[in-house]
């Protein structure tokens, strides 16, 4: 019989090799021929052979060293650590690779992530598992991780700092949450939904802030670096034109009587509506004129990249808080809220909240996430999301009748299904109740 490792390893393409390899039947031998008279016409990375030999279903991970790159080969035991250190590997009690984590270790390589990953397991050794992500996710390169090595040793001295400022702010947003939520009410006439900033984002926002060169030496600092400490949302089952402006005219009025204090405008879009006009964004910097302040005066529209469609505030409460105002419709909040789950992973946020039952949860979003854009096919998923908002704000615009039905998943991303707006709305309403739960 065949050895089908030694097929794997060859390089091959083909519709029939392809067949070959996704199959979960064991090949016959006449289709282990034609594979063998196809192999070496291109030359896949690792990743992809370690893919095609896991779906032969002989994915033991120790057998796997052999395939890696020469550099990974080389460093091998460093990898090891720093890779169990970010979740990418797991082993058993002997120490012992487990099945599959070598292909989700080397779903995040490239040269540069070896060179800082290494980087970190040198030069940073005693850092807890989440202070080690967070580094890894902070720079994209070695060099750039080099360069703003002094910015990383400041990080180190207030971290434990920056937690406990983060705890404190927490506590504040909560006691002044419900008070703005009545606020807004008392401003524009509808209940708003209200949240205070949790001390991981809180945590995470300040520690972004100091790797970027920001000095936070104290609480009151601290403070000042959190623009949405209270994050209040008006969900809108009537978005017409008539109901915004009642929404425009409320918050103007707030403005000139003082209550609450605009100092941005985001009204975001992307080849769809915006919900403010440019009249209504317009009435809104005049307002503030009025009160004797200004505005910075920005697009009418900012393009949103993924197509969200969002009116924001960064507001001032009379009370001093800073917070956040959101405007949006019903349908669009919802995929909104299930979309943020592949954006923060793409930008390195910790969505799991360190709580070990949701980061084993979300572990097949993350790397079919890393695996996107490792095999090239993130631009593919990024017009799938765009097409997704385009669809959702022309159907609560009431532009497409008929049964909800989101665009077509692109077929180049088959094997990317979890990623589908459907299968991510599962995900999100199962990952609130483990959280739920948690927090309980």
């Amino acid at each position: 019989m065949a050895n089908y490792i030694a097929i794997a390893k060859k390089l091959f393409t083909g519709k029939t090799a392809q067949k070959f390899m996704t199959s979960t039947v064991k090949p016959t031998s006449a289709l282990t021929t034609t594979v063998e008279k196809t192999a070496g016409k291109i030359k896949p990375t690792a990743i992809e052979n370690i893919n095609r030999i896991t779906r032969l279903g002989n994915n033991r991970s120790t057998k796997l060293y052999n395939y890696l790159p020469k550099e990974a080969q080389e460093n091998f035991d460093d990898l090891i650590k720093a890779g169990k250190r970010l979740g990418y590997i797991k082993t058993d009690a002997s120490g012992q690779l487990l099945s599959g984590s070598m292909e989700r270790f080397l779903t995040v390589f490239d040269k540069n992530s070896y060179s800082k990953m290494l980087y970190l397991e040198e030069n940073f050794q005693n850092l807890k598992h989440a202070d080690f992500k967070k580094l890894f996710n902070a720079y994209k390169t070695p060099k750039k991780m080099a360069e703003n090595k002094e910015n990383i040793l400041r990080w180190l001295n207030v971290k434990d700092k920056l937690y406990e400022y983060s705890a404190t702010i927490e506590k504040e947003g909560i006691l002044q949450a419900e008070k703005e939520a009545e606020e807004i009410f008392n401003i524009i006439g509808i209940k708003p939904n209200v949240r205070a900033k949790g001390k991981e984002s809180i945590y995470d926002k300040l520690s972004r802030k100091v790797l970027n060169g920001k000095e936070i030496n104290n609480l009151s600092e601290a403070r000042e670096k959190i623009g949405d400490l209270v994050g209040t949302r008006i969900v809108l089952d009537d978005i017409s034109n008539t109901n915004i402006q009642k929404i425009v005219d409320n918050i103007c009025k707030g403005i000139e009587s003082g209550k609450i204090k605009v100092t941005e405008i985001h009204n975001y879009a992307n080849a769809s509506k915006p919900y403010f006009s440019p009249e209504q964004f317009e009435q809104i910097i005049k307002a503030a004129a009025k009160k004797g302040y200004e505005i910075p005066r920005l697009e009418s529209e900012q393009i949103s990249l993924s197509g969200y469609v969002s009116a924001q505030m960064n507001i001032i409460h009379s009370s001093g808080t800073a917070g956040e105002l959101q405007i949006r419709g019903k349908i669009m909040n919802k995929y909104g809220e299930i979309e943020h789950i592949p954006y923060d992973i793409r930008r390195g946020k910790n969505i799991g909240k360190n709580i070990p039952e949701l980061e084993k949860y979300f572990e097949p979003v993350e790397d079919a996430v890393t695996s996107l854009k490792r095999n090239g096919l993130d631009k593919i998923y990024d017009k799938y999301i765009l097409d997704c908002y385009k669809y959702i704000r022309k159907y609560e615009q009431g532009k497409i009748v008929g049964k909800f039905r989101l665009p077509q998943f692109p077929k180049k991303l088959q094997n990317y299904k979890i990623l589908k707006f459907e299968s991510l709305d599962k995900i999100h309403e199962e990952a609130k109740k483990i959280k739920d739960a948690y927090e309980y």
